[in-house]
């Protein structure tokens, strides 16, 4: 890394490669490592809490959760979404990584009727 006036600039082979395999499985083997078999729940954004009801105003109002027969979650993480929009009253909701470690991780929980990870 090399410093340019108050600005950091990363070189190619210090950037972080988000697009890649090899980064989430390393990441979530090393965040199990540390924390155990509970391991960290990461939200990139913000909790469902902070954004529900934005999406009442733009998903139908209040109860609008019951009335959607399937919810695709990409790129899922470690993240409670996919929990939480499940206790939230859909029914159905898939949840999808990359990252065989994650997904196996999440599939190893109690299941619940209608929460799948693949």
């Amino acid at each position: 890394m090399r410093a340019t006036g108050s600005a950091r600039q990363c070189s190619l082979s210090e950037a972080v490669n988000y697009s890649e395999s090899y980064y989430w499985e390393e990441r979530y083997n090393s965040e199990r490592e540390e924390l155990g078999a509970r391991g960290a729940v990461f939200e990139w954004y913000c909790s469902l809490e902070e954004i529900w009801s934005l999406l009442e105003s733009y998903c139908g109002g209040r109860g609008f959760a019951q009335s959607i027969d399937r919810c695709l979650v990409l790129g899922c993480g470690s993240s409670r979404l996919p929990e939480e929009l499940h206790e939230k009253g859909m029914a159905n909701v898939l949840a999808i990584d990359r990252s065989k470690t994650v997904v196996s991780f999440l599939s190893a929980k109690p299941a619940k009727a209608g929460l799948q990870y693949a």
